[in-house]
């Protein structure tokens, strides 16, 4: 794949490793969280496993802990820094059916309004809306079977069948890091630069087993009411519509809602399917959220990609506490960039001497 070659001088800096994640436990136990079966009987129970990840990884290392809703409003003062929600349920109407209830809705957004993070995976990603920080996604929560396919996700966004200039790569994003790739063949495009079909790179993360069609995500942001006082991006129908290799899709959605989105569907090749997307801080909202509502991101025992899914979580959690290593490369004068964006997310056409900049996930300085 395509990457931005840049003339570097590297200074590595690495973060307090007291940094601190909190996984909301929904329930009084881990055992206590949901037992789903798939229609073969295999117990899936894709909560459970999430959380026995989390005790593993963070709790019995002395760097995360459970807590539970009425320990929100006192994470921040304890040192918690990320928060993760994750509500993984076949059939689930709604959030509050899982206990995400108004209240506890009320201390995300307080503890975000703060300059607390937050990690949304699955169903959960529909805090992000309740809390009035984005509209409302498209949601899904459909039952289990066994597919003929694997799922996965792209870091790569945009049209695949033109110009690589329309494309952005997000693969040096630290969520993705140390993940392992595979080109799906099944997902090929006939570039316009040699006119030939090419697969292209995925983030496979679950194959053809026992999974859940359960899609979390902001698949309709090319609706834009023009009439409206804030011309913003919505989810309901507007003036004009853009279609899905527009352009303007993209970068529109970003700007309007200063997020900035990090992979979508596998199988896309346009501007389709947000599913892994960074709500930077914005207004009243001081700290960050990152969404994961991909079908393919499953906790189900079956998962025969279970370790990207491990990898993509810890890679999130670590890069919202900070405790990710985080280097600052320096620009050549003479040297062409393309996708900058500033610290706050949001995309600029030329960089300032002196200025910090976000170009293909890294932090440059010109």
């Amino acid at each position: 794949m395509k990457k931005i070659s840049l003339f570097v001088a590297m200074a590595m800096t690495v973060l307090s490793l007291n940094a601190q994640n909190a996984y909301l436990l929904l329930e009084s136990s881990v055992s206590n969280l949901p037992t789903e079966y798939s229609e073969g009987e295999v117990a899936e129970n894709p909560e459970q496993n999430a959380a026995n990840w989390f005790q593993t990884q963070y709790v019995k290392k002395g760097i995360g802990s459970f807590i539970s809703a009425s320990e929100i409003a006192g994470a921040a003062a304890k040192g918690v820094k990320t928060i993760w929600v994750n509500v993984e349920r076949e059939g689930l109407a709604d959030i509050k059916d899982a206990k995400v209830s108004d209240g506890v809705v009320a201390d995300l957004k307080a503890f975000v309004e703060a300059g607390g993070n937050l990690l949304l995976t699955k169903q959960a990603v529909m805090v992000a809306h309740r809390m009035g920080r984005m509209y409302e996604p498209t949601w899904g929560a459909t039952g289990y079977n066994v597919g003929g396919d694997v799922w996965s996700i792209n870091p790569h966004v945009g049209l695949w069948w033109t110009l690589a200039d329309t494309r952005r790569d997000n693969w040096d994003h630290p969520i993705f890091e140390g993940l392992d790739e595979e080109a799906i063949t099944d997902y090929s495009a006939t570039m316009e630069e040699d006119g030939e079909a090419v697969p292209y790179p995925t983030l496979p993360l679950i194959g053809m087993v026992a999974r859940t069609d359960d899609n979390i995500s902001w698949i309709d942001y090319f609706r834009k009411d023009l009439s409206a006082a804030d011309m913003k991006m919505v989810d309901t129908e507007g003036v004009t519509h853009y279609s899905n290799d527009n352009v303007l899709r993209l970068p529109d959605f970003e700007e309007d809602w200063n997020v900035k989105v990090l992979a979508c569907w596998g199988h896309v090749q346009d501007y389709c399917g947000g599913v892994v997307v960074e709500l930077n801080p914005d207004g009243n909202f001081k700290g960050r959220i990152m969404t994961i509502g991909a079908s393919a991101y499953q906790w189900g025992s079956s998962n025969d990609y279970i370790s990207n899914v491990k990898k993509l979580t810890k890679n999130a959690l670590n890069y919202l506490t900070g405790e990710i290593e985080s280097g600052v490369e320096k620009v050549a004068a003479d040297k062409e960039v393309k996708g900058i964006y500033n610290v706050m997310g949001m995309k600029v056409e030329t960089m300032q001497k002196g200025q910090l900049y976000i170009v293909d996930g890294k932090k440059v300085i010109y």
